[in-house]
């Protein structure tokens, strides 16, 4: 989230909602690999998973709108064997609401709404 701070301030990049980027897994996540993209990468290539694309909206809320309270809410569930893993990331406001972006830019089976108490 520093790091996509410190862009949006050099740059005054696009909101994420306004840029026209889409949820799409990560094709390398099937060999175990994760990748967690700055929002440069995010806008270069036009999409994002969980995990880049709650830390573009987080920094949003932090460098445009004041919302220094904003953070990452993580999920974590157990594999097969029993060993922890990351399951997805959402963004939680300073108001205490929690905010998905990854379902409202299209995360498959997901309702397109951008809030949730």
């Amino acid at each position: 989230m520093a790091v996509n701070r410190i862009y949006m301030w050099m740059f005054r990049l696009p909101r994420l909602y306004e840029a026209g980027i889409q949820f799409r897994p990560e094709p390398w996540q099937r060999r175990g690999l994760e990748e967690f993209a700055d929002c440069l990468t995010v806008l270069r290539r036009g999409w994002g998973d969980c995990d880049d694309l709650a830390p573009f909206l987080c920094a949003e809320l932090q460098e445009y709108e004041g919302d220094e309270n904003a953070d990452l809410r993580l999920y974590w569930r157990k594999d097969k064997r029993g060993r922890p893993r990351l399951f997805h990331v959402q963004v939680r406001h300073g108001d205490g609401y929690i905010e998905d972006p990854s379902r409202y830019l299209g995360m498959a089976g997901a309702p397109r709404t951008r809030r949730r108490h």
